[in-house]
């Protein structure tokens, strides 16, 4: 069946010469990542950290607008591009950045749904949480490689449901050790302090999904593209 041969060969990049160079390529990224960051995407940045200190990391007070755009613009950062990544380039991400916000809302709200019958999914820190998901991540990596129409939106969310199920071992993998860190930092230090550190591995976290998202829709496009074009 084509969804256990994916499955094996997902798991390829945890070969230790494969992830070695896997490692090195994401580190890479990070370092171009946290440079276009802090060179274009300062002041959200700014504004999300002082946010976050202020209010003690209670969501519904913070400007959510800040969050938003400095979320969207370390995918935007850490997306491989032949574009350069200056002021010109994040701005003509501005629609997307409008499909991105609703898709961000609704997964809120849908974790605090699963919140609200007992299953404890962290409140405090959901929006902290979301991009070390790799449906959530790889639907963002989906809907910035499209062309940002309304139908694109849905599209990107059925691909990233596809690409969570055939390459579900790796995205296990992946999830639980970035969930396991950031529940490691929070059991480790005060709300605040674990918030702010959780905003720091963002880009690590988006670097890697990304370069796995890179691999495998190449290695498999027809998978993702070829049921919905």
């Amino acid at each position: 069946m084509q969804f256990l041969t994916s499955w094996r060969d997902c798991l390829l990049v945890l070969k230790p010469d494969n992830a070695k160079l896997f490692g090195l390529v994401t580190l890479n990224a990070i370092r171009f990542t946290l440079g276009s960051i802090t060179r274009y995407c300062l002041p959200f940045l700014l504004g999300l950290i002082v946010s976050v200190v202020y209010t003690d990391i209670h969501w519904f007070a913070i400007p959510v607008v800040a969050l938003l755009i400095y979320l969207f613009s370390v995918y935007l950062a850490a997306r491989p591009s032949t574009l350069r990544k200056d002021c010109s380039y994040f701005l003509g991400y501005g629609k997307y950045l409008v499909w991105f916000s609703l898709f961000f809302i609704a997964w809120l709200f849908m974790m605090c749904a699963v919140s609200l019958s007992g299953i404890p999914c962290w409140f405090r820190q959901l929006p902290l949480y979301a991009p070390f998901f790799p449906f959530f991540s790889i639907t963002v990596a989906f809907l910035c490689d499209s062309d940002g129409s309304f139908v694109a939106v849905p599209r990107s969310i059925g691909r990233g449901f596809l690409f969570v199920f055939y390459n579900l071992p790796i995205c296990i993998v992946f999830c639980a050790f970035f969930l396991g860190v950031a529940k490691l930092v929070c059991m480790l230090l005060p709300d605040t302090a674990a918030a702010l550190v959780l905003i720091a591995t963002w880009p690590l976290a988006a670097c890697a999904y990304i370069n796995i998202y890179v691999k495998r829709v190449h290695d498999q496009f027809p998978v993702y593209f070829g049921k919905y074009e």
